[in-house]
């Protein structure tokens, strides 16, 4: 009778250990990612924020399809968006000013995509670009489908005229005439 006592109080102790777990109350499917592994919208995890007790968000995870084959950057081009953020996090704000400065844009297809029901995508900064390449990428088994040679935008304004892009499947990084219309659009999300 004590033994079996006791065996319900660890179980019962186990149960309020694993309600306390802050891990497994911010996640909406009870689930903890790895890199490369499939995310709630059917892309890939490219990164996992150490941090993200204090930013709110814990996952980055790339479309598992380009949004667009050639789009410009922003229409129209000769204006400052305040896009400049080029960290890992920055993506989704510099979407948000760029879609308040421009008419139209890679951006607002981003923001405008949705992808199993999942409409919360922007365009990535420099750095979320470069990530995806060295976790989806610059690895012995690449994923994602990024089409090899070609440019993809980034959310990371330089001047009034130009924005960085990245050729994914090279890590190449440059800049760009934002009306330069043949450039790949690549949506990620956080969560």
């Amino acid at each position: 009778m004590r033994k079996n006592l006791f065996i319900i109080f660890l179980l019962g102790l186990v149960v309020l250990t694993s309600c306390e777990d802050q891990m497994l109350d911010i996640y909406k499917d009870g689930k903890v990612y790895n890199l490369r592994d499939r995310g709630p919208a059917g892309g890939w995890i490219f990164y996992i924020n150490p941090n993200w007790e204090a930013d709110g968000w814990r996952y980055l995870e790339a479309a598992p399809e380009d949004q667009s084959t050639g789009t410009a950057w922003s229409t129209p081009i000769n204006n400052t968006t305040g896009a400049t953020g080029t960290g890992i996090g920055t993506g989704k704000s510099n979407t948000i000013a760029i879609i308040n400065a421009t008419s139209s844009s890679a951006a607002k297809n981003c923001a405008d995509y949705t992808y199993r029901g999942y409409n919360d995508w922007f365009l990535p900064s420099l750095d979320e670009a470069y990530c995806m390449y060295l976790n989806m990428v610059a690895t012995a088994y690449p994923i994602g489908g990024f089409v090899n040679g070609v440019q993809y935008w980034t959310s990371t304004e330089i001047s009034n005229t130009n924005s960085y892009f990245v050729i994914i499947s090279t890590s190449y990084k440059a800049g760009l005439s934002k009306n330069f219309s043949t450039v790949y659009v690549r949506p990620i999300r956080r969560f």
